[in-house]
């Protein structure tokens, strides 16, 4: 098994400090690379695909060898611009949560709507990340110290999302912490799944 090894400064993942579930860090371990990001300007370098990039175009092929392009990516004056050239994601979905376990919820639950439980999904998404070049950052619920740590792995060339994120909730960064960090989050991407399982 090929070991992670790629982080934006240093050269090796900050395994010492992180505590994760060993699905999570199965994942980690197996996929080609992996890219830990320890501040927004790590983020801003993933979304264009480099530090060297100034355009990027996120893209997957499909197991039915259609391409789709999620989304294309280009520097700016004041940051980074996506566009996302099919209509239906430039707008908001009201109805596109779905809770997959069987805790207390207001929200509908995965079983229901899909007719199976989340479970296989699970097994699915963990799967196809770790057979891709993986972006990772970490970061805290809400405001600092009150909601929890959490974790976002997304596939490295779609790193405009993270970008993103990060700039809504902020970056940790885990080579500079002096605490074992435990996410009770993680965040998982996997944009070609809304093709091959959510029509």
């Amino acid at each position: 098994m090929k070991r992670a090894e790629t982080d934006m400064r240093t050269g090796s993942l900050p395994w010492d400090c992180l505590a994760l579930p060993d699905a999570i860090r199965q994942v980690l371990e197996t996929a080609p690379s992996v890219a830990c990001a320890g501040s927004i300007e790590d983020l801003s370098d993933l979304a264009c695909g480099g530090r060297d990039h100034r355009e990027w175009m996120v893209r997957y092929v499909l197991p039915d060898g259609r391409e789709v392009v999620e989304a294309t990516v280009v520097r700016v004056k004041n940051g980074i611009a996506a566009n996302y050239p099919e209509p239906y994601m430039r707008r908001r979905d009201p109805d596109c949560m779905v809770i997959g376990d069987e805790r207390p919820s207001d929200k509908p639950r995965f079983a229901d709507r899909y007719g199976e439980p989340f479970t296989r999904l699970r097994r699915e998404t963990l799967d196809w990340l770790a057979a891709q070049d993986l972006a990772v950052f970490a970061l805290e619920i809400g405001q600092p110290g009150t909601g929890g740590d959490a974790l976002a792995i997304c596939p490295a060339n779609a790193g405009f999302f993270a970008f993103g994120l990060g700039l809504l909730q902020g970056v940790v960064d885990l080579r500079a912490i002096d605490r074992t960090f435990k996410p009770s989050t993680i965040i998982l991407v996997a944009p070609p799944f809304r093709h091959t399982h959510f029509d």
